[in-house]
């Protein structure tokens, strides 16, 4: 399990890269409004992809991992799915984007939200086709197109020169075609694999109407995760109606999702080995399973949030430019949030795992309502930190149920010694990190970077030191090769 871990952990380190590329050119390319109106519809793309991603996807995955069918069969029904799914979005989307402009006080972004219909059914495409690619366990081919995807993105950016008057299009264009291209890249994957061609004895026959139960269930215990992650920015935009404080806060919402980024590798390969362990009753096997990637978010994680944190105003300010100065505090506490997020997104996939569908459906209800009413108060008082805060309360309550629940049914999820000695590992890198932030002005990216690289020396030091984790086993594992 965790080569694929690596795999895509690899993988994600690619996506953040290529994201950051992205938005330092629209942010250097796009006035702070249009800017503004990029996030705005990223952030709408990502209501979507919550259908897409986290429902036929999914369901695929675990189908085919379960063994229980033929996988051929298993993503055919799924693709048929995802694509009917896809085209009633795109209609939906197209029908009603006049409202949804009206109701973010911009009749212009009605055109914007029209060009996404096709966005939205390619982009389903390819997040099928994935979904087959992670249940087969061909982890290496699907970090390979994980990594190519943000990097056809990048495509948005001439685009965006060609459209000049009209940036936001080239944009939205720019996203489609890394879609096609990527989705046809994952059939390539795919037919040169005979995981989909192989027929299983005794196989059971997969219904459209397990794969559409299955779907659902998926979808409605991400809803919680993927709407809190990007309902901050809608309601932003809806309650203050303000497109250059919705593009810092785009800056903002970049910057804190390094943490989502990272934790996805992790549960997107822990679903079909949590499925597989339980299934066949190995109760302990899952308790390790969880237990073991829980560390590794603590040691490895948890650090990277805490650095962002703590340098996020020369953060912004080196990234794009002075005007987002403003934006660092809210910054310093949507890493929070957005790592309380991603925590809770790998529980609720363990939590499907050993069948708790139920507790998350209803846990998934009780982070929205607990969200939606934050921000539609915090907002029009705290303006960007009303909207950071009310995502961290709302990713914590999440968290936390979810962990109490998988305790009760796993057992111990952590190391208590590992969390100590964790605990001081980041002290004194937090407080190195404070030290140099009062000595040293930083005004530019190089600067920062090479700040983060002394203070990723002074963590390994520390790290080794206070002895975190026993790396003798690696040592002589390494020095025997």
């Amino acid at each position: 399990m965790f080569k694929g871990v690596g795999y895509h952990s690899i993988a994600k380190i690619a996506v953040v890269l290529a994201a950051y590329v992205l938005h330092f050119l629209l942010g250097k390319m796009l006035s702070l409004a249009e800017y503004g109106v990029v996030g705005t519809i990223i952030s709408f793309c990502n209501f979507y992809y919550m259908f897409l991603t986290n429902g036929a996807r999914q369901a695929i995955s675990k189908s085919i991992s379960s063994e229980k069918y033929n996988a051929g069969e298993v993503l055919k029904k799924g693709f048929v799915f995802q694509i009917i799914f896809g085209i009633a979005l795109s209609l939906l989307n197209f029908v009603l984007a006049p409202i949804f402009a009206e109701q973010f006080g911009d009749p212009s972004l009605t055109g914007y939200f029209r060009q996404l219909s096709l966005l939205i059914l390619a982009t389903g495409v390819y997040f099928a086709l994935t979904g087959g690619l992670n249940g087969a366990k061909l982890f290496l081919a699907e970090a390979i197109v994980t990594i190519v995807y943000p990097i056809l993105r990048l495509s948005s950016v001439p685009l965006a020169y060609v459209f000049k008057s009209d940036k936001p299009s080239g944009v939205i264009w720019g996203f489609t075609l890394a879609s096609v291209l990527s989705a046809l890249l994952t059939c390539f994957f795919l037919r040169r694999s005979d995981v989909l061609t192989k027929k299983r004895e005794n196989a059971q026959t997969l219904t459209y109407k397990k794969i559409a139960k299955s779907s659902v269930e998926f979808i409605s215990f991400f809803a919680a995760i993927t709407l809190v992650l990007n309902m901050d920015t809608f309601f932003l935009q809806y309650v203050r109606k303000d497109m250059e404080l919705t593009g810092l806060y785009t800056g903002v919402h970049t910057f804190s999702l390094v943490p989502y980024y990272l934790v996805s590798a992790f549960y997107l390969v822990i679903l079909p080995y949590v499925s597989e362990k339980w299934t066949l009753g190995d109760k302990a096997g899952v308790a390790e399973l969880v237990k073991k990637n829980c560390n590794i978010l603590y040691m490895l994680i948890l650090p990277v949030v805490v650095l962002i944190s703590l340098t996020a105003k020369p953060l912004l300010v080196s990234f794009y430019d002075s005007g987002y100065e403003s934006a660092g505090s809210a910054l310093s506490l949507l890493c929070f949030g957005t790592f309380l997020l991603s925590f809770y997104a790998m529980l609720s996939v363990v939590l499907n795992g050993i069948g708790k569908k139920k507790f998350s459906i209803i846990l998934s209800a009780v982070v929205l309502l607990i969200d939606i009413p934050l921000l539609y108060f915090l907002i029009p008082h705290l303006k960007l930190i009303g909207a950071a805060l009310a995502t961290t309360i709302s990713a914590f309550v999440g968290c936390s149920a979810s962990y109490i629940e998988l305790r009760r049914n796993l057992g111990g999820l952590s190391s208590p010694k590992i969390l100590a000695k964790m605990a001081g590992v980041i002290a004194v890198c937090a407080v190195a990190c404070i030290i140099g932030m009062k000595l040293f002005t930083f005004t530019n990216l190089v600067q920062i970077m090479l700040f983060y690289i002394v203070l990723g020396i002074i963590f390994v030091f520390c790290f080794a030191a206070f002895k975190v984790v026993d790396i003798n086993p690696l040592v002589k594992k390494i020095l025997k090769k």
